[in-house]
């Protein structure tokens, strides 16, 4: 690895900078060339690329992004993968590939609001796209974390899409009702099961019928 004098490593990172306010895109990429090889951070040097190349609407900027996403991962650098990550999804929020790696850093972090809003993304597009088996295994998960509030609105939305599809797999439907009501009553807050309900009775009979009769049940055992 070849390494500057610092005067002139600091030079290097000014001409860079001139050159992406200028807008000369080959010079900037000519002098990220020389400085990448003094820049022993392989993940930084991916990212800074990228960001170079979004600066100039280069759609070549994201396979950049999604090389320095992997070797953060692969080198556990969560929060700098969290970063891109959320970065890529703000271009597009359908990438499957993104919500499922997303799912997996929070995990990590323990951060169980970020892993109710990026699920809700998540298992509303598993729906859309008719993955039920993915979605199947997904609902288990979730099920354990009915104490986080948000995590409740994540399945009351699921279920709402998931009520409109024709032909869906009626026992992974049930499962996602009863985890939606669980949550619902966990939370004691009638007002927003009766907005539940009044969707349910509006887009799908069975769904409606199943829940009054999940929530008949539950209050003989009480």
């Amino acid at each position: 690895m070849r390494h500057f004098p610092s005067d002139k490593y600091n030079l290097a990172w000014f001409k860079l900078a001139e050159c992406v306010t200028r807008g000369e895109k080959e010079r900037a990429l000519g002098v990220y060339r020389l400085l990448s090889h003094s820049i022993d951070d392989k993940a930084y040097a991916l990212k800074l690329e990228g960001d170079i190349l979004s600066s100039f609407n280069d759609s070549a900027a994201n396979e950049r992004y999604r090389a320095a996403l992997l070797a953060y991962r692969e080198q556990g650098r969560v929060q700098e993968a969290i970063g891109i990550s959320e970065y890529l999804l703000s271009i597009d929020n359908h990438d499957m590939e993104i919500l499922e790696q997303l799912l997996n850093l929070y995990k990590q972090t323990g951060s169980e609001k970020q892993l109710a809003r990026i699920g809700a993304q998540f298992l509303v597009l598993l729906i859309k796209n008719n993955q039920f088996d993915v979605l199947d295994k997904h609902l288990q998960e979730y099920y354990q974390l009915l104490e986080v509030p948000e995590v409740s609105d994540v399945m009351r939305i699921a279920c709402g899409h998931y009520s409109m599809i024709k032909h869906a797999p009626i026992h992974i439907g049930e499962l996602l009702l009863n985890i939606t009501l669980i949550g619902l009553l966990r939370h004691e807050n009638p007002h927003e099961l009766q907005q539940f309900l009044a969707q349910l009775s509006a887009e799908n009979e069975r769904y409606y019928l199943r829940a009054l009769e999940y929530l008949a049940e539950k209050k003989v055992k009480e």
